[in-house]
Parts: C-alpha cells; structure tokens; sequence
C-alpha cells in the first residue's frame, strides 16, 4: 500500500471533520454548524480515499481531487463564517485552514491563486454580513497580514528545495560524470598495460640475446648496465601484471551466490599450502558465516591479505587468525597476523594502488591492498586496517550477508 502525502490528506479530514462538528454541537446550540455537509464531505473523501488504493487512474489525479477538496472545504467554512456572523470560534478556525491549506501547495503561482481566491470570497461574504462579533475590518486586516506572512515563508521554502533540488541533480551529473571517467580510466588502463606486454617482453629477450652472445665482447660496465635494465624490465613486468590485475578486478561483473566462507577460506588456505608450510605459518580459524558473494573475488581478497602476512612476517613464526562478527545484515571479518605491522605514517596510504611499505624486505608491486579494497567495495563493504609498526596488523572488512 503506497501511503502519499494527499492520502494522508484525505485521511485527516476524514477523521476531524467528524469531530469538530461532534465538539460544536456539545458547546452551543446557537451556532449552526450544517452538519450535512460536514458528513457527505467525510463520506465522499473516504470513497476517493479508498478507490485510490484500488484503481491507478485516481491514484495518479488524487492531487488534482485534494486541491479541488481542499478549495471545497475552504469555501464551505467561509460560508460557516457568514452564516454565524463571525463568530470567534469559527474565524479562528477560518485561519487556522487557511494557513494549513497554504502548506499543501508545492509552487508560488498554486498557493498566490489559492490565497487570492478566499480572499475575494472571504471580502464578498463579509460585506453581507449584517452582524458580527469582531470588527470585520481588522478581521480582513489581520487575515491578509497573516496570509502575508505565510505566503513569505512558503515562498522561501520553495526557493530552498528549488535550490536542493538543484544541487541534487549537479551532483547526481558529477557523479556520474566521475563514474563514467572512471570506467574510462579503468579501460585505459587495462588497454595499456595489455598492450605494454609485447613490447617489454621483446626488450627482455634483446637483453637476454645481447647477454648470451656478446658476453665476452662486454666489459664490467656493459654487464652491469644489463643486468640494471634486465632487473628494470622484471620491475615493470611485475607492475603492468598488478596494474592488470586491478583493472581485470574493477572492471569485471560480481557474479554473487551464496558461499559459506569458510570453504572459500580453506580453498585459498590449500592453494597457499606450499608457502605456509615452507614458513610455518599457524592460521587459526574462527566461525564464518555463510553470505552472498563473488567466489573469485572473495578468494583473492584473503589470498592477498594472507599473502602480506606471510611475506611482511617478522623474526618469529607467523601466526594469522581470522574471525568474524554478524552484526544485522551484515559481518565483520577480521585477518590478523604477528607481522612487521604497518608504519604509522603509512595507514592512511596503504590501500592506494603502487603504495608499498617496508620495500626493503620484499618484492612486489604495492598492489595488493588496493585490489582488497576494490573487491571490497564492489561488495558495498568498508576495509581497513589497525597496526603498530613491529606488533603486527589487523585487517578489517565487512561483507554483506544478503
């Protein structure tokens, strides 16, 4: 059932108007309250209330019923006025709708016409009045100064929400300009480090054919000069393959189905087999749930968290325990080690793609983390990381469960 601010509208009428001609005949019996109209009004907002839960055409012109309602509703409580000579009550009531009313309307020129036309019923019905409780002239008088002053405020807040509405959509357009130079980005990316590959590797193996049959024909320098470049081609070999892993992992669809993580974490535990036994490595597993995501992408992130744990290891055995936390729809994963831990002035930077730290004890191209993140995000998930330097690092993300 789709509730709408004219529903709501509806429902309110329906219900007061009830009660305020109940509340009128309890106090005096002088006044005249014409509660026919009063109950065939509640009865027909109840009907167009109820249809337009029922058939669309009305749903999509309920606005349309509510205005000519509620311009129904204020000419009728005019006439009320009349009728009882403005009284007291209903001239304080008379306000009250009018400024209520006024609120209803989403734009100047709706609410101008709107104010304007009770205004030239409201001057026509007092003029005939022969009798009345208050001076009609201050009454009009106050009337026009109070829906002055609405009209102000109301004037106000559309030029507000005119002014949100444009910064909503200048920043829905730099969104998704930003998401389209992105996908721009990403495809570059991939393109040019594909493309980068050939011709690298043509270099690599001139090297290697200048080292193999110029040998002796080089002095200490030339040898060195190619063994600088031949280590120059490895590095930027080892960078163009990270830089493909992360556009491959930015670019590529998140097939999600359900997984219980554990298995995804012994899968990776056993390709890692050689590694964590050659290094001792202790890896402690808690509980972890069962969720909705990319299988692949998963595995790599706790490949890749692994993986730093194991080569940023420190003098002792490693140790890496990983555990998990649900909280409502979603869990709390945490992978922690006994490692070199992360230098303080580099916890802000370390998920940034080619941002490496303790470059003095391991390879590797500083891409790692940046790839977590990315699969991280693409999981509408949040990772980050708590560490002192020499006390080891731990990792946390969240995961959707749904």
């Amino acid at each position: 059932m789709d509730i709408t601010t004219d529903s709501l509208i509806l429902f309110g009428l329906i219900i007061i108007l009830p009660l305020l001609l109940f509340f009128e005949l309890q106090i005096d019996s002088g006044i005249s309250p014409y509660p026919v109209f009063r109950i065939s009004f509640s009865i027909a907002a109840s009907v167009i209330l109820i249809l337009s839960f029922i058939f669309s055409f009305i749903k999509r012109n309920l606005h349309h019923l509510v205005t000519a309602a509620i311009y129904v509703f204020m000419s009728h409580a005019i006439f009320l006025n009349y009728v009882n000579n403005f009284s007291y009550y209903y001239v304080s009531l008379l306000v009250s709708a009018v400024i209520l009313s006024s609120l209803y309307f989403s734009n100047w020129k709706q609410l101008a016409v709107f104010q304007l036309s009770m205004l030239i019923v409201l001057v026509q019905a007092s003029m005939l009045t022969v009798v009345a409780n208050v001076s009609i002239i201050l009454f009009l008088g106050f009337y026009i100064v109070t829906n002055c002053i609405v009209f102000l405020i109301q004037l106000y807040i559309f030029n507000q929400r005119k002014k949100v509405r444009t910064l909503a959509y200048q920043l829905e357009l730099t969104a998704k300009n930003l998401e389209r130079s992105n996908k721009s980005l990403e495809q570059f990316a991939y393109v040019a480090s594909h493309d980068l590959k050939e011709p690298l590797r043509t270099v690599n193996s001139y090297l290697g054919l200048i080292k193999k049959r110029y040998a002796d024909k080089l002095d200490t320098d030339g040898n060195e000069f190619i063994a600088l470049t031949t280590d120059a081609t490895q590095r930027m070999h080892v960078l163009i393959e990270g830089l493909l892993k992360y556009s491959k992992v930015s670019s590529e669809y998140v097939e999600k189905q359900e997984l219980n993580l554990k298995d995804v974490l012994n899968n990776v535990l056993d390709n890692l087999e050689t590694s964590i036994s050659e290094n001792h490595v202790n890896v402690a597993i808690a509980n972890l749930p069962v969720l909705v995501g990319d299988k692949l992408q998963l595995s790599q992130l706790f490949q890749n968290l692994i993986s730093n744990a194991i080569k940023y290891r420190s003098l002792k055995d490693p140790e890496i325990s990983i555990d998990s936390k649900i909280d409502d729809d979603h869990c709390l994963i945490s992978v922690e080690d006994n490692g070199l831990g992360i230098p303080e002035k580099q916890k802000e930077a370390v998920f940034k793609i080619f941002n490496r730290y303790h470059t003095d004890k391991a390879d590797g191209a500083g891409i790692g983390l940046a790839i977590c993140k990315k699969i991280v995000s693409n999981h509408n998930g949040d990772i980050w990381v708590e560490s002192k330097e020499g006390r080891g690092s731990k990792f946390y993300f969240t995961l959707q469960l749904n």
